[in-house]
């Protein structure tokens, strides 16, 4: 449902039930007055409602109409400065943040253990963020030492400042830290602080995740063994706000690819449909060009 359907049948639902009030109460008004009143020595009636609730009830209505109105006036307000927020969002990612996350991705995707055991992992599988859900998800013992012998390795990196020097020249490389693990927790912290703003519904998700969901999903998901070993199932966990948008945004990829899909599979039908359809009008205009042939009279 978009947005504007969303707040139009809020404010259609919210104007019917306050008429109905009005009505109940202008009614009430009018049995309590009959009731307690005997003698009344003049009543003018519209509508079998007396003039002093007629003015009630327009009373009431420009109370009402103005709340509505107030809080029109509230959610767009609310709405415009989730789109400043989420386009300020947007422009952090594309002036210093897509760099980091280049980097990290690069670097990483190219290490045979985190494509082993990292890229591999199912999404769907990881929600918690944690290392219990970490040694349920990858079954090899050491796991976490083992990653971060590999993420500290001098092997690691020598591929983090073959990167920068590859892509960056020298004034633009001392924007990142010297070390690559560090770099890694520089962009972990970034990403938390915009989550916290996405989390809280500061910056509308609805704005953002169009551009961004698939950059940040993937960046998150290669991260997932960093985050989770520094979540050592305390209560109190870090990365709450990542870990919160991952999972909402997750689910909001899931249900639009099962929309694709569903979508996919009903044209395909249509067109199975379609085709069968052509090629028995094919079959009949074949046989009736038969017929007519075999109905021509033979040359002598």
């Amino acid at each position: 449902m978009s947005i504007f359907k969303e707040h139009f049948i809020k404010y259609v639902a919210i104007t019917l039930i306050s008429i109905f009030i009005i009505i109940s109460f202008t009614l009430g008004i009018d049995v309590y007055t009959n009731m307690n009143n005997q003698e009344i020595t003049q009543t003018i009636l519209i509508w079998g409602i007396t003039l002093d609730n007629i003015l009630s009830i327009f009373t009431i209505f420009g109370i009402i109409i103005g709340a509505i109105w107030a809080m029109y006036q509230y959610d767009k307000n609310k709405r415009l400065k989730q789109q400043e927020k989420g386009s300020l969002i947007a422009m952090k990612f594309s002036e210093k943040l897509i760099d980091e996350i280049s980097i990290v991705n690069g670097v990483l995707s190219k290490i045979k253990f985190i494509e082993k055991y990292v890229l591999s992992i199912n999404p769907e599988h990881i929600s918690k963020f944690d290392t219990n859900e970490l040694l349920s998800v990858i079954s090899k013992k050491q796991i976490i030492k083992d990653y971060l012998n590999i993420i500290n390795s001098e092997d690691v990196q020598n591929k983090y400042e073959k990167y920068l020097d590859k892509c960056f020249s020298e004034p633009e490389k001392k924007k990142f830290p010297p070390k690559f693990y560090h770099l890694i927790t520089n962009l972990l912290n970034e990403l938390e602080y915009i989550c916290m703003d996405i989390s809280s519904n500061t910056a509308g998700s609805q704005y953002i995740y169009p551009s961004l969901h698939q950059i940040f999903l993937d960046t998150v998901h290669i991260l997932y063994i960093n985050i989770a070993i520094q979540n050592n199932n305390y209560p109190d966990k870090y990365y709450i706000n990542i870990i919160q948008v991952y999972n909402d945004w997750n689910y909001m990829r899931n249900k639009e690819q099962d929309e694709y899909n569903n979508v996919k599979n009903k044209i395909q039908k249509i067109n199975k449909s379609t085709n069968k359809k052509i090629e028995r009008i094919n079959k009949r205009k074949k046989k009736e060009t038969e017929k007519i042939r075999n109905k021509r009279p033979k040359a002598v």
